[in-house]
């Protein structure tokens, strides 16, 4: 199955695939890394059926949107996380209000760091986990629109 590619692609670092072409660091950053194939099955968010999606969130699109509320996740099952290896994750976002964190989630969790805009960061996966997810905090009122995890490589 092939899934869209974001439209944004070309405009934030990214290879002609829609995925990004640069390591943590961004666009022209010499702190470029080599990076695996992309582990999310959706990246923009167009196949509801591939998400698992929480209270006051709704998905499809090309975005995932969440409303103030309770805390809760979109979650997508992913099998492919390997304990003790890094992944660079980027998240596109627009939010008036809160935060979102990326969480590797299904055994031992991991939580990346809370962010309120565009950002990419590293995450160390854990002792089994299995599953990609997205926490909306109690006041987020915004929307995501790319969500990116690679295997870092070097």
């Amino acid at each position: 199955m092939r899934v869209p590619v974001s439209k944004r692609g070309k405009s934030h670092g990214s290879s002609s695939l829609g995925r990004p072409s640069k390591g943590v660091g961004g666009k022209g950053s010499s702190s470029d890394v080599k990076l695996g194939r992309e582990l999310s099955r959706d990246t923009n968010f167009y196949s509801p059926l591939i998400w698992v999606i929480g209270p006051d969130w709704t998905l499809g699109f090309g975005k995932a949107t969440g409303v103030p509320a309770a805390e809760s996740s979109v979650t997508q099952p992913n099998e492919l996380l390997v304990p003790g290896d890094n992944y660079q994750v980027t998240i596109e976002m627009t939010a008036s209000a809160g935060t979102v964190k990326v969480q590797f989630t299904s055994g031992t969790q991991v939580d990346g760091p809370p962010v309120s805009s565009n950002s990419t960061f590293v995450m160390t996966a854990a002792a089994g986990n299995g599953n990609i997810a997205i926490r909306k905090s109690i006041d987020f009122d915004g929307e995501i629109t790319f969500l990116s995890v690679r295997k870092i490589l070097s």
